[in-house]
């Protein structure tokens, strides 16, 4: 089809070349029609608007009528991108695409008709009202009235539940109010849940009086339907509605109506079980400030049942006994109600901290039940909250402690997908309460370190470096969780290993910054001095002495005579040993280059003034702050462990950080940021950590 009318003149096209081109390219083929349908916005937005909208916006128009689904798809998000970004007058933007997009939601293609009514619904938050009430309302109205058929009366139900967000409250109880209580009462259920599920738009246009009087009664009606479907959307709207509603509804209509919902999906076998334990969480939550303590006891019950079903565990309450469900019917439906209330477990820990000890015991049970599921996406469900259950359990963690064992030793690496991302921040919170820590070395905190080691090696084994990489990464909090024995004796190994070994190079990388952090926060010297030893000398590739062999520069800039006078001499002498031992190549390169470096620059005198301090300066008196900081508290730590007794007089003061640590980073992040970044192989550069404390370290490991 030709966009442009044989009888057209070529006289009749704009005057730029721009658009003569565009006018030539709309009789071309259909890429070239979504060429010019796209780049409308930026046509729009030049000096030639108005003349774009005289001459290619109608030929678009015209061309809707005929064009493929692709060319709907670009005009429906061009026209929305004109209106989001207001690139004509709201009265045009009205009369001439609204008035397309409200037209084109009949198409006779389903699914052309879908996308111009999901780009319509969109488009109504960003209209003026004026507009709202000329072009949209009337035909939500007429397509809401009985005669229309099914598909007119839905698209009637979106559109008003969309519209009543940006109209009054007394244009919408006067002209709106009664064709929706018309199409709570339709005679389709599909029309009934789609209303039911735009009554929560409706209530929080309306004040909390004209809900209860007006809206209330058609939803508990709409929450008893015969049909399923309805009452799932009853459920859903029940959730959103309950911060719009005063006490007194909420405890005499809507308390009695949840529990009438769940009362009566417990007895049927349909969809309204899997709806409300999706929901249970926030109606647990929205609902306890209004629940009588009874109240409380049985929805936690009716949590507990459903966390239950289809696992064959016998229940031996008595108060509130589950159905026989046919199992072989209704197999995926009770696996979907169990990873539910796997989902909302942290909501109901947090009910449930707010009642009492004796509730969160009773939980427990179900947090046991739910670790050991026998479907594989049960187990990841609750895995991916485990941090969350930590969190809201604070002092009382401990007993998580077993089934973190568990899901680490899980076998099947969905599950571990789930636990992985946020394995540093449950140890840490488990770390903040003491139930673990680098003096703590009782029987489960040695089994949650067997139970990393298992699942780091299950993991490994993997085609999945991703998952691997972030493990490696979450590794970093170790310091903080395990005896730096049991580290140095069994994750360092490891680490070492997955550092020359690991085929993926992210995995090398955060191995490599682990084994780092794992140096940095080792209290113990001997095992500090080791580990630079094997940094070293394990290196296969020569990589870490080349990056050494480039340190000896910065070293040496470091040096402030005449107090560094025996680590200038000590520097000197490690430089002479690397070149008369160094076999390889481009490590001898590297350090001939660094030691004609060393030979043109000369030894700063410590006498400058504060105010000659450049920038590295100061970074570098930062850095040994943190040293000191560092080196008071693993000498603190040796005398608790009277390993080290040292007089008080001997104890370096804490010099605080410049700055601080940032609120919430959490210790993990401290060793980030603390650590210092490095390669074991590749050629990224290395970040020095400049101060005389690590310039005597350095030059250790050299000589």
């Amino acid at each position: 089809m030709s966009w442009i009318p044989q009888h057209f003149d070529e006289s009749q096209l704009l005057s730029g070349d721009e658009f003569s081109e565009i006018a030539y390219e709309l009789v071309g083929e259909e890429v070239q029609r979504l060429s010019v349908v796209n780049s409308l916005p930026a046509l729009l937005q030049g000096s030639d608007g108005p003349l774009c909208m005289q001459r290619i916006v109608p030929k678009i128009l015209l061309a809707l009528d005929k064009a493929s689904k692709e060319f709907h798809v670009a005009a429906a998000l061009t026209f929305y991108t004109i209106l989001e970004k207001k690139l004509v007058h709201p009265k045009t933007y009205a009369e001439t695409f609204l008035r397309s997009m409200v037209e084109h939601i009949d198409f006779k293609v389903p699914e052309v008709a879908a996308i111009w009514l999901d780009v319509l619904l969109d488009a109504i938050a960003l209209l003026p009202i004026d507009a709202i009430r000329a072009e949209v309302l009337p035909v939500a109205i007429n397509k809401g009235q009985i005669s229309q058929p099914v598909s007119s009366r839905i698209k009637s139900c979106r559109l008003l539940g969309k519209a009543s967000l940006r109209l009054d409250m007394f244009y919408l109880k006067k002209e709106l109010l009664p064709v929706i209580l018309s199409l709570c009462q339709d005679v389709n259920h599909e029309v009934r849940a789609c209303i039911c599920t735009e009554l929560s738009n409706i209530v929080k246009a309306l004040d909390a009086d004209v809900s209860k009087t007006m809206l209330l009664p058609s939803l508990v009606e709409l929450a008893s339907d015969e049909e399923a479907l309805v009452r799932i959307s009853a459920v859903s709207t029940i959730v959103e509605v309950l911060g719009y509603l005063t006490p007194d509804t909420i405890k005499n209509t809507i308390l009695p109506l949840v529990k009438k919902l769940c009362t009566h999906a417990r007895s049927s076998e349909d969809d309204v079980l899997v709806s409300i334990s999706f929901q249970i969480g926030k109606l647990s939550l929205g609902l306890q400030n209004y629940m009588a303590p009874n109240e409380k006891q049985w929805i936690l019950h009716f949590y507990q049942d459903m966390a239950q079903l289809g696992t064959l565990v016998k229940d031996t309450r008595k108060t509130f006994p589950m159905p026989d469900f046919n199992m072989s019917g209704n197999a995926d439906r009770l696996i979907l109600c169990r990873q539910n209330c796997a989902y909302n477990f942290p909501a109901m820990a947090i009910f449930c901290a707010n009642l009492g000890d004796a509730y969160s015991d009773q939980l427990y049970t179900t947090f046991c039940a739910l670790t050991s599921d026998p479907y594989f996406m049960v187990r990841r469900t609750i895995a991916c909250g485990f941090h969350e259950v930590t969190h809201v359990l604070g002092p009382n963690c401990g007993k998580l402690k077993r089934e973190l064992v568990k899901l680490l030793r899980d076998d099947v690496e969905e599950v571990l997908q789930g636990l992985i991302p946020h394995l540093s921040k449950t140890m840490e919170l488990l770390a903040k309460y003491r139930e673990l820590g680098p003096e703590n070395m009782d029987p489960q905190s040695m089994e949650i370190g067997r139970a990393v080691l298992k699942c780091e090696a299950e993991i490994s084994e993997t085609h999945n470096w991703r998952l691997h990489s972030m493990l490696m990464s979450q590794l970093e909090c170790l310091p903080l969780c395990l005896p730096s024995e049991f580290l140095h004796n069994y994750f360092i190994p490891i680490i070492f290993s997955r550092i020359h070994k690991s085929r993926a190079v992210p995995c090398r990388i955060a191995a490599a910054r682990t084994l780092l952090v794992f140096l940095r926060y080792n209290p113990k010297a001997p095992q500090r001095n080791d580990l630079r030893t094997r940094i070293v000398n394990e290196d296969k590739v020569a990589n870490v002495r080349m990056q050494v062999a480039g340190y000896f520069p910065r070293l040496k800039a470091m040096l402030r005579l005449p107090s560094d006078k025996k680590l200038q001499v000590a520097l000197e002498s490690s430089v002479r040993r690397m070149a008369a031992n160094e076999t390889d190549r481009d490590v001898r390169s590297m350090l001939v280059a660094s030691m004609e470096k060393m030979d043109r620059m000369p030894i700063r005198d410590e006498s400058i003034s504060p105010a000659q301090l450049t920038k590295d300066d100061l970074d570098d008196q930062r850095k040994a702050e943190e040293e000191n900081r560092l080196a008071a508290l693993k000498v603190e730590g040796a005398r608790r462990r009277n390993e080290v007794p040292v007089p008080p007089s001997r104890v370096p003061p804490v010099a605080p950080v410049p700055g601080g640590i940032k609120k919430g980073s959490g210790k993990a992040a401290e060793y980030r940021a603390a650590a210092p970044r490095g390669r074991l192989s590749g050629g990224t550069p290395t970040t020095v950590v400049r101060n005389p404390a690590m310039a005597r370290q350095v030059m250790i490991v050299a000589s």
